[in-house]
Formats: structure tokens, sequence, C-alpha cells
């Protein structure tokens, strides 16, 4: 069996991103604060209705495709693999990335306290933003969690790497990632990522 090996600090950040309607706002908030705010209400809208199996899931993948910048997680998270795959490879690794980091999050929820998260700063520069957050959790820890966000259109904030304490998960899975492939190929690491969004594990 396949264990994705990231630290639990990583899912605590990951939690955050659809737990948080109680929070204070920042001060002199921008675009890239305010939309993820935004996308981040409508995940836990989404989240609520979790005992009512018909329409949440795809309330779900609309509100984290909202939120999240797949195509970039996903070839982040690859390296210099990303550019040797075919253009249909790529979609695929892109939708088992994304199927592999939504049910991480969203089977960690219950760790942080959703009432006490607050937004402090943001940072811009040019199509590049940084949301800096703290996050305390139920027992009684606070962690920094920063979004990295990229204006991906023209139009919207959309996240593609998250650093709890300065560790960015993205890196952390390129690291897991790499060493599948070094020790056997891609199709191992793609074969695995397909057996374990199948079994939601």
């Amino acid at each position: 069996m396949m264990h994705w090996h990231v630290p639990w600090t990583s899912f605590l950040l990951v939690a955050v991103l659809v737990t948080a309607p109680g929070r204070e706002p920042v001060a002199s908030a921008g675009p890239p604060t305010e939309q993820i705010r935004a996308a981040i209400d409508q995940l836990s809208r989404a989240l609520a209705g979790r005992d009512h199996a018909q329409g949440r899931d795809a309330a779900v993948d609309e509100a984290t495709d909202r939120l999240f910048d797949w195509t970039a997680m996903a070839r982040q998270s690859l390296r210099q693999h990303w550019d040797r795959r075919t253009a249909a490879e790529r979609t695929e690794f892109t939708r088992l990335f994304a199927g592999l980091f939504r049910r991480v999050y969203v089977s960690r929820i219950h760790l942080i306290d959703p009432k006490q998260f607050r937004y402090l700063a943001e940072t811009i520069d040019g199509d590049q933003a940084i949301v800096k957050t703290t996050v305390p959790t139920k027992q009684g820890d606070v962690i920094d969690v920063d979004y990295v966000a990229r204006l991906a259109d023209g139009r919207q904030w959309r996240v593609q790497d998250v650093r709890v304490e300065g560790v960015s998960l993205i890196d952390n899975y390129q690291r897991q990632f790499e060493s599948i492939i070094g020790k056997s190929s891609y199709e191992s690491l793609i074969e695995k990522l397909r057996e374990r969004v199948k079994d939601g594990k």
C-alpha cells in the first residue's frame, strides 16, 4: 500500500483552506485575499452539506477548482518530468494530483479550530501574491500558514502552493514523486496515484 508522507502541519494547512468562515479581515485586504476568502467560503458551504452525498462532491470539486491552480501545482510537483510528458499524460497527472490533494485535506478538516483562523497580510509582486495567515489548532498550537497565489487569467487569484511554518506542501509532494520515479519509473508513479485516488485513501 502506498503512503504519502506529508508533514502533519501540511495537513493542517490544507484543512484551513476549507474551514475558515469566522476570521478577522486583513487591514486593506486586496484582491488576492478577498478572492481566496470567497473561494474558501464557497468550499466551506459545500462541505457543510457533507451528510448529503447527492451533489456534494460536485460542489466540492467546483469550489476547489475555483480556489486552486491544479495545472500549476501538478507541474511544480513533477518538476523536470513534466516537460517529458505528452499533453495527454499531463492532463491525466493533473487530474490524479487534484484528486489526491482533495482527498487529503477533506479528511483532515477536524484538526483545526476554524473560529480562530486569522488573515494577517498580503504581498503582491506582479501576478504573484502571498497571503499570510495564522492557524490556531484545537490542541492550542498556532501555526503560520502562507498561501502562494497567482493571477491565473488576469482576473482570478488561485492558490498554487501552500507553506506551513515555511515548509512547502508542493515541495513535499515533489520529493516523494521524485523518489518513486527514481526508484522505479513515471509509469509506476501514475499507477500508484490511480490506486490511491480510486481507493480514496
